[in-house]
């Protein structure tokens, strides 16, 4: 994925408008308040220590610097609940006052994080491209995801949970 990223954005890495670095969020090389924005996509339950991750994280970011996380919670019961580190939002503001985050805005308006957070970052990509039919790209892969994968995700999902599930979705979109 690293080697592909860089592929995607040799203009904005020569411009110095990016850099993108293979690395573990445990040993972060960078110094105190250098980053503008950190992120994190479906990763952030596989940190060995959360807060103290969190703790790195806040340490390079500036004072008005941000911090998007997109994840989901395992659903109650399942594997992942039992393997999950952070399971609501009460984990995740604990997490974040632990590691020294004042300003906490979880926004839960998606049953499709990861889907969401790809196709943000395909559109950021797309701007940064000089080619205009880079902007397809993030277009293509929303139909793709929504055909293929979305619709047999939410049979399966449907098929597991039923009327929770029914309940769920009329509470939550399914994108943005």
């Amino acid at each position: 994925m690293v080697l592909l990223s860089k592929n995607v954005n040799k203009k904005p890495i020569k411009n110095g408008q990016a850099f993108i670095e293979c690395g573990s969020v445990t040993k972060l090389p960078f110094e105190n308040e250098t980053m503008d924005i950190v992120t994190a996509n479906e990763t952030v339950q596989f940190w060995p220590d959360i807060s103290e991750c969190f703790s790195k994280i806040y340490r390079v970011l500036k004072k008005d610097g941000r911090f998007y996380i997109i994840n989901r919670y395992p659903p109650e019961g399942s594997k992942w609940w039992k393997m999950a580190k952070l399971k609501n939002e009460k984990d995740f503001n604990n997490s974040f006052l632990k590691a020294g985050f004042t300003q906490i805005d979880l926004d839960l308006k998606t049953r499709n994080p990861m889907y969401t957070g790809m196709t943000i970052l395909l559109f950021g990509f797309s701007i940064f491209s000089t080619n205009v039919l880079a902007l397809f790209l993030p277009l293509f892969f929303m139909t793709i995801v929504r055909l293929i994968f979305i619709k047999r995700e939410e049979q399966l999902m449907f098929e597991t949970f039923g009327k929770e599930y029914l309940e769920y979705k009329k509470k939550v979109r399914r994108w943005i």
